[in-house]
């Protein structure tokens, strides 16, 4: 059921989306095609990738930090990476979930996507992408991704704070293929996807 309405998405087919639910070593079955040929490799978030997460958020242009916290940004704080694997570890407190992305080919984090449950039917989400690995299509495969595990765990609310310069984030809920409701603020809109 759940792969019948990934597959009604509206997200397009560049994308090679392979089966999500094996995470078994570094085989095909966790990663993806990207539409300019590189390819992906998906792990779940765990506290043993505090090191490379620091990484990847250092790396993130100023107007990547903007879009992705809706401020700016010059530090992050160290325990903020250490609670972002915390949260995303199965079965702990948050009931979260999370998943960290590299790169096939360097073996480098490129991304990351999370859902933290707030509350038995909803859940919160992020993305963050790397800037040189934003607009190929990795921003789909992530939403869909956390859409189909959000409804495995029964959830059927997914919100996300977005930054009102993130265009792409926002075209990519509009054409999610689900219905959405936002509230606007100064410089972000909570987006609330309905799932059913």
């Amino acid at each position: 059921m759940i792969l019948d309405a990934l597959d009604n998405l509206a997200f397009g087919t560049d994308l090679l989306l392979e089966d999500f639910f094996s995470f078994k070593g570094r085989g095909r079955k966790n990663q993806a095609g990207l539409k300019d040929g590189r390819r992906v490799r998906f792990e779940p978030m765990r506290e043993g990738h505090v090191d490379a997460l620091y990484e990847l958020y250092a790396g993130l242009s100023p107007k990547s930090k903007r879009t992705r916290f809706c401020a700016e940004l010059t530090h992050i704080a160290d325990d903020f990476f250490i609670n972002l694997a915390k949260a995303t570890v199965k079965n702990s407190q948050a009931d979260g979930y999370g998943l960290v992305v590299f790169d096939c080919e360097t073996d480098q984090l490129v991304a990351t996507c999370q859902l933290v449950r707030s509350s038995k039917r909803s859940a919160e989400f992020a993305l963050t992408i790397a800037d040189q690995w934003q607009a190929v299509g990795l921003g789909k495969v992530l939403m869909k991704r956390l859409i189909q595990h959000a409804k495995q765990d029964q959830i059927y609310a997914l919100e996300g704070v977005v930054s009102h310069e993130n265009s792409a984030m926002k075209l990519l809920l509009m054409r999610s293929g689900y219905s959405f409701s936002k509230t606007d603020y100064q410089n972000c809109a909570i987006y609330k996807l309905h799932l059913i």
